[in-house]
């Protein structure tokens, strides 16, 4: 990834053409790499982990409450309102990205636990980011 990054950077900067069938084949596999990563990461949730897994329920909380609420505070404080802070605050509250579970799986660290928290922040993001903006709006922050 940080290799890609670099070159994307790179060519950005220099200005280089991209050839259309490149972009077009870049445009085909990225579609095509969130729905098969989800897919992967499904695949291997193990049941337990969401039965006994504290690991799981602090990264879930974290990623969904305390994170959010620590840089939406940090935005408010800087005096951040409107569009800004919401936006600031959906990019904190969002879910973990999929391309944790392969990452996780490569470099040989728990991925059932990866995809398990993949599932969890995913779902439950739909309600403590509506509680969120809500929350914003009746206290007239965005």
């Amino acid at each position: 990834m940080i290799i890609a990054i670099a070159a994307g950077v790179l060519v950005a900067l220099l200005k280089f053409p991209v050839p259309e069938i490149l972009l077009s084949t870049g445009e085909y596999f990225a579609r095509m790499t969130l729905p098969l990563a989800l897919l992967c990461a499904g695949a291997s949730i193990r049941l337990k982990e969401f039965q006994s897994s504290p690991l799981l329920y602090w990264a879930t909380s974290g990623k969904l409450f305390f994170v959010p609420l620590i840089i939406t505070g940090g935005g408010i404080a800087l005096g951040l309102r409107g569009e800004s802070l919401g936006v600031l605050f959906l990019m904190s509250a969002s879910p973990t990205a999929a391309a944790s579970y392969p990452m996780a799986q490569a470099l040989g660290a728990n991925y059932h636990l990866a995809a398990a928290i993949i599932a969890a922040t995913s779902l439950a993001s739909i309600c403590s980011s509506t509680l969120g903006i809500f929350l914003l709006r009746v206290l007239g922050l965005i």
